[in-house]
């Protein structure tokens, strides 16, 4: 019933109760000491915050009016650009995003050609080198210097490979 009636002394402090809350509330803080002084704090500091910030007056008319004036004005403006400007720029940036779009086409296509093929040498590699280390004990002393040559041949030829067909 605590936790009710502390909120209940909220709204009575702001004067937001029925008839039935207020007769219930004053007769609560009769017999109970802690609620009647938290609705003493409470009334205290709405009594408080009306002296430090005192309600603000509603606007004059004249301010309402200049306000309007403002938004009309900004609306008329907004209406006076042409729409042609926007159609150009709109069939410019179509254009643009179309060559963007072209060229990176390209490019997506050698890439994934360019990771395609590192991906197949890489498995041909592991493959060969997982053959060769399950036949022969004492081979990594001589596989390691031949991955690496492998490695080295098969980035030169993808690269010129690339070369080649973006030259071509």
């Amino acid at each position: 019933m605590h936790d009710d009636m502390k909120e209940l002394l909220s709204a009575y402090s702001d004067d937001e109760v029925s008839p039935v809350e207020r007769r219930d509330v004053e007769a609560h803080i009769q017999i109970c000491r802690e609620c009647k002084k938290e609705l003493e704090e409470l009334l205290w500091l709405k009594q408080e915050m009306e002296i430090a910030y005192p309600l603000s007056m509603e606007p004059d008319f004249q301010f309402e009016q200049s306000v309007m004036d403002k938004v009309r004005k900004y609306n008329q403006q907004k209406q006076a650009i042409p729409k042609r400007r926007f159609a150009v720029a709109g069939l410019f940036a179509v254009l643009l995003f179309s060559v963007l779009l072209l060229q990176t086409g390209q490019v997506m296509y050698m890439a994934m050609k360019f990771t395609f093929a590192f991906v197949k040498i890489g498995i041909s590699l592991a493959h060969a080198f997982g053959s060769i280390l399950s036949s022969v004990p004492y081979v990594v002393e001589v596989m390691v210097p031949t991955v690496i040559i492998i490695l080295i041949f098969s980035g030169w030829s993808i690269r010129r490979l690339l070369i080649t067909k973006t030259a071509g």
